[in-house]
């Protein structure tokens, strides 16, 4: 990689063994991103039936 996404990314995706998804727990990971995907999707639907913004809104972007 080159350039600054590399500098970014490296160190989280373990492209040089050493990332944090090597020395963290798989099992955290997976909880932490299920965790946050159903915050995220809870957010969505609240403001969709709360009328503040369209099922089309999500959709366009």
């Amino acid at each position: 990689m080159d350039g600054s996404a590399g500098l970014v990314q490296r160190p989280v995706d373990g492209s040089d063994n050493q990332g944090l998804a090597d020395m963290s727990n798989r099992k955290a990971q997976l909880v932490v991103a299920q965790a946050s995907s159903e915050v995220r999707n809870f957010l969505l639907v609240t403001l969709v039936f709360t009328g503040h913004i369209h099922a089309w809104h999500i959709y366009v972007t």
